[in-house]
């Protein structure tokens, strides 16, 4: 219990006994926290990571919201038993994919029969989305305080990107993790799939220079969307074709 004290220094800090109850409202035991899957599946192209998300709708009895930027649904084609079970759309741009992930958070309607959402890939959003800041935006400095980046001529229409910097992986990191975070904060089970990458000469070069273990194969995406994956994420799989199928570790 509280010392007068303390409960004095709480009245001065606004911290009445109402508001306290209304802070304490929040909390749950966790039995009654709900737990969704959300996970990164990455691996080479064709070792059927589009194909277990359909295959996963349907042992669930449920539908897939696959979101394409390359040609993964085409894999889909050669298994027709799943696709009643798959509604794929091509990915629309930036202002697109971050109002979809808001719907989808908030249990839109038109998302209702959508068990499962699958990101396909991630690391063709991050590349499009790097395009697309080089080919509309130009750094202009600082912009009340902070960097912006601001439109070139023929696209005025654009915002204004304001940001910690004007690199353009911060704008990326900017744009992707409240995606990120809508998505696995929904009542979905959502799959983020990336294709994977090799550590560069130089990160393999520099962990045997400070006697590090080396760095390993990850998912195909700039380091801070990697971060946001990985904090906001239960899984992250690698996902490889062998003689004897497939297997993810």
């Amino acid at each position: 219990m509280a010392t007068e004290e303390q409960r004095q220094e709480l009245l001065r800090r606004g911290i009445t006994p109402e508001r306290a109850r209304q802070l304490f409202q929040y909390s749950k035991p966790i039995e009654e926290v709900p737990n969704h899957f959300h996970a990164v599946l990455y691996g080479d192209g064709k070792v059927g990571k589009t194909v277990l998300t359909a295959r996963l709708a349907k042992a669930l009895g449920t539908k897939l919201y696959h979101i394409s930027t390359d040609n993964g649904s085409s894999a889909l084609q050669d298994w027709p038993s799943l696709m009643p079970y798959v509604e794929s759309v091509r990915y629309q741009g930036p202002k697109w994919l971050q109002d979809v992930a808001t719907a989808i958070r908030f249990d839109a309607d038109e998302f209702e029969e959508f068990g499962v959402i699958s990101l396909d890939t991630t690391s063709g959003v991050c590349d499009e989305y790097i395009d697309y800041v080089e080919r509309v935006y130009n750094a202009t400095g600082k912009q009340g305080g902070r960097d912006a980046l601001r439109p070139k001529k023929g696209y005025e229409k654009a915002p204004v990107l304001e940001m910690a910097s004007n690199e353009d992986y911060k704008a990326l990191r900017q744009f992707m993790r409240p995606i990120i975070m809508d998505l696995t904060r929904s009542s979905k089970t959502v799959f983020f799939i990336t294709h994977e990458r090799e550590p560069f000469y130089m990160e393999v070069s520099d962990a045997k220079k400070n006697g590090e273990e080396p760095p390993k194969i990850r998912p195909d995406v700039p380091d801070k969307v990697y971060k946001a994956l990985h904090y906001n994420c239960g899984l992250m799989g690698r996902m490889v074709k062998g003689v004897n199928g497939r297997t993810i570790s």
